[in-house]
């Protein structure tokens, strides 16, 4: 009887939500959240060396792993319809705020490159080559952004617009957990800014459903990086990636309440 009366309640959900998308008299906009993933490409990039015992230098043009990233976008249309609809001015309608969530990974293999040493010249020649460390920096960011677009196909059904181009830039925060092979880890949680310029196309596919394909710029000014111990003693080491700079290709499916 339980599981009978539990299919029943299924049953009436799962039309319920039918409803919802097929009824002319459903709202559509205002807030939105969508699921996001794609993948993630990081432009090659020098990465500082530096410790207590050492003299310093720099692998110059160190190349990064392409990854798959994956998260959540929540957002708010400045639109008369939907939930928390409002009699905003008009020209609020081309407008959107955002908070955009993403857990990303950021690797780098060993590799042959071009060591620039720094210090005492006389003691080791300005340049030779040298294999790379390994190892990878797993990174949730968090970027709330202002988002700019037009619509297209405008119609009763959807005022804002079947087709939507937009753009989008906001600044937020990394927050990272590197590891180095054959290095101890003296910071977790390591806290570094970031900022984002994101370009793209909204569909929507029905009254309350959008898929989003959008391409992103993302920079790194402050130092990305960490610092790191010899396994078992307490020697001071610095590695430091130079400015990064992430592409990101991804898609977005949003339901709008």
């Amino acid at each position: 009887m339980r599981t009978l009366k539990r299919k029943c309640l299924l049953t009436v959900l799962v039309l319920s939500i039918a409803a919802g998308f097929l009824s002319p008299a459903t709202v559509w906009g205002g807030v939105w959240v969508g699921l996001q993933g794609g993948l993630k490409y990081a432009s090659s990039s020098n990465i500082d060396y530096r410790s207590d015992i050492d003299l310093e230098k720099t692998y110059e043009g160190v190349k990064f792993d392409s990854h798959f990233l994956g998260g959540m976008m929540l957002g708010y249309d400045f639109v008369r319809e939907g939930a928390l609809g409002r009699a905003w001015p008009s020209w609020m309608k081309y407008f959107s705020i955002a908070l955009d969530a993403t857990y990303e990974t950021f690797i780098f293999q060993r590799q042959l490159r071009r060591v620039a040493w720094k210090g005492n010249y006389a003691i080791l020649p300005r340049y030779e080559s040298e294999i790379t460390p390994d190892g990878s920096i797993s990174m949730i960011l968090l970027t709330p952004m202002i988002i700019g677009r037009y619509g297209f196909l405008t119609s009763e059904e959807i005022p804002s617009g079947r087709v939507q181009p937009y753009l989008g830039v906001g600044a937020g925060v990394i927050l990272s957990n590197p590891r180095v092979d054959g290095f101890e880890t003296r910071e977790k949680n390591k806290l570094d800014m970031s900022v984002l310029f994101e370009g793209g196309m909204r569909f929507m596919v029905v009254r309350n459903v959008s898929l989003d394909a959008a391409f992103r710029y993302r920079i790194v000014p402050t130092q990305f990086g960490n610092c790191y111990n010899l396994p078992g003693g307490n020697t001071n080491i610095n590695i430091d990636i130079d400015n990064p700079v992430f592409y990101d290709a991804l898609l977005r499916l949003s339901y709008h309440f």
